[in-house]
C-alpha cells in the first residue's frame, strides 16, 4: 500500500512578531513538512505540493504548490530540511517533483528564493535545478554543507520512469546561485 504523503519533522526559528509586524526575536516551533503530488484530471496535468504545519496546534503555517507539464499523479521524494545558518534551526527545505525539477523553499514562509520568469504570459517560479520533464525525482536529495551547500539527489526510479532513457545523478552548488537563473535552467550551479 503506498503512502498519502511523505513528511518531515524539524525545529525552526518562527519569527516572533509585535503589533506593528516588526520581528522582536524569534521562538522554537517544532514543524511538519509534507509533500505531496495532485492531479487535475479535468485539466490534464498534476502538480507538487509542500505544507508546514505548527506540531503543536496543527495549523497550516504555509503551503507551496507547482503544476507539471504533464498529467503525473505520483508522489515526489521526501523533503530534506537543512540549516544553513548553524544554528541548530532549519532553514531551507529542498524537494524534488515528477516533473524533474528540484525546488529550494524557505522554511519559515514557503518562498522561492529563487524568483519567477514570466514564460509566455504566465509567471513560474525558477527552481533550484531543472533537470526537464521526463527526468521524475522520486527519493530525497542529500545535502552536504561544506561552503557551498550541495544538493546531491538522482533522477528516475519512478515505476511510469522509460526504461529507454538516461538518468543520471546531479550535484548542485545550492550556494553560487546563477547571475541571471532562468526556469529551463534553474537557479544552482551544476558541479
Amino acid at each position: 500500500m503506498g503512502h498519502a504523503f511523505r513528511a518531515a519533522l524539524d525545529k525552526i526559528a518562527w519569527p516572533v512578531k509585535n503589533v506593528d509586524d516588526e520581528i522582536i526575536g524569534y521562538e522554537a516551533k517544532w514543524v511538519v513538512f509534507i509533500a505531496t503530488g495532485f492531479a487535475s484530471i479535468a485539466e490534464a496535468h498534476g502538480g507538487i505540493n509542500v505544507f508546514a504545519y505548527d506540531l503543536q496546534t496543527g495549523n497550516k503555517l504555509w503551503h507551496f504548490s507547482q503544476v507539471y507539464a504533464d498529467s503525473v499523479n505520483d508522489i515526489p521524494g521526501s523533503i530534506t530540511a537543512f540549516d544553513i545558518t548553524g544554528d541548530n534551526f532549519v532553514d531551507k527545505l529542498y524537494v524534488g517533483d515528477m516533473n524533474g525539477r528540484m525546488w529550494e523553499i524557505n522554511a519559515i514562509d514557503g518562498t522561492n528564493p529563487n524568483g519567477t520568469e514570466e514564460i509566455d504570459g504566465v509567471t513560474k517560479q525558477i527552481p533550484l535545478w531543472n533537470c526537464g520533464v521526463g527526468n521524475p525525482i522520486s527519493v530525497s536529495p542529500a545535502i552536504i554543507h561544506f561552503n557551498p551547500v550541495v544538493v546531491i539527489f538522482g533522477t528516475g526510479g519512478a515505476d511510469w520512469a522509460s526504461n529507454d532513457q538516461a538518468y543520471a545523478i546531479y550535484a548542485v552548488d545550492a550556494t553560487d546561485k546563477q547571475e541571471s537563473p532562468t526556469y529551463a535552467d534553474g537557479a544552482g550551479t551544476l558541479l
